[in-house]
């Protein structure tokens, strides 16, 4: 005798074939992050294979289509980071092998006399505008008030906060820019702490930017000792006035492996 299955029963098989044959598309966000996952080590570039993936330029476009206009909060800081330093990598792969990105600053703008930065080129795309990078950076990114951008945004050069394998997204964003700093921070290569001379030798980025962290050296002591070790924080906070600044060269070579 052939049984037949209660409808309840065909009706859950159908939904399982269905679901188990439409796979969801990834989204620009997967994408970008798999590419980073990939090419990126410990913060440094494998510019040789990056400038022949495909799925950068899949990254790029898909971020030029998206009205940013209607971005707020942490949405709209989360995709402007992603748009730097995505475009920052289209900037490097188009030129790669290359010292450093300062090499790329050495043309003229069409209709002026004057001679360029790479950071001037007018190389990012989005929707219905073209910016510059010193654009996304001090006319959109700054001005937004979270001075934790400056350990995300990377400006391809060794001394710049590791590029981090993973895309920028809205929900986690306050937790990755706090990881970031941590990273920067805690690591010698780009600043140290020295409690028992109470010096501390920083990136020259807390000098460049120094506005963003408070309007003197106190502040800006105060604003990284959340990011440092728990021991070193404690002594930051309670010599505050005692510690003496200097800030390191920047090494400008490119961030490739």
């Amino acid at each position: 005798m052939v049984r037949l299955l209660p409808m309840t029963a065909v009706l859950a098989l159908l939904c399982v074939c269905v679901n188990s044959s439409v796979a969801t598309p990834p989204t620009w966000q997967d994408t970008y992050t798999a590419l980073l996952q990939e090419r990126v080590k410990s913060g440094m570039v494998d510019y040789s294979r990056m400038k022949d993936d495909k799925r950068l330029a899949v990254v790029l476009q898909s971020l030029s289509k998206i009205n940013h206009s209607t971005l707020k909060g942490n949405e709209k800081k989360a995709f402007f980071i992603n748009v730097y330093n995505a475009f920052t990598l289209k900037l490097m792969c188009d030129f790669w092998p290359v010292k450093s990105i300062r090499d790329l600053g050495n043309e003229t703008v069409v209709g002026s006399a004057t001679k360029t930065t790479p950071w001037d080129r007018r190389i990012v795309t989005l929707y219905d505008k073209t910016y510059t990078l010193n654009e996304i950076e001090h006319s959109i990114l700054r001005p937004m008030g979270d001075a934790r951008i400056h350990y995300a945004i990377v400006c391809a050069a060794k001394s710049c906060p590791p590029l981090r394998n993973e895309a920028f997204a809205t929900a986690a964003l306050d937790a990755q820019l706090d990881d970031q700093a941590r990273t920067f921070l805690q690591n010698p290569t780009w600043n140290s702490i020295d409690t028992e001379q109470s010096k501390a030798a920083l990136s020259s980025i807390f000098s460049w930017f120094s506005q963003d962290f408070g309007s003197t050296d106190r502040d800006l002591l105060l604003a990284i000792a959340p990011y440092l070790p728990a021991e070193k924080a404690k002594h930051v906070r309670d010599n505050v006035g005692r510690y003496r600044i200097t800030y390191k060269d920047y090494d400008w070579s490119a961030n490739g492996r």
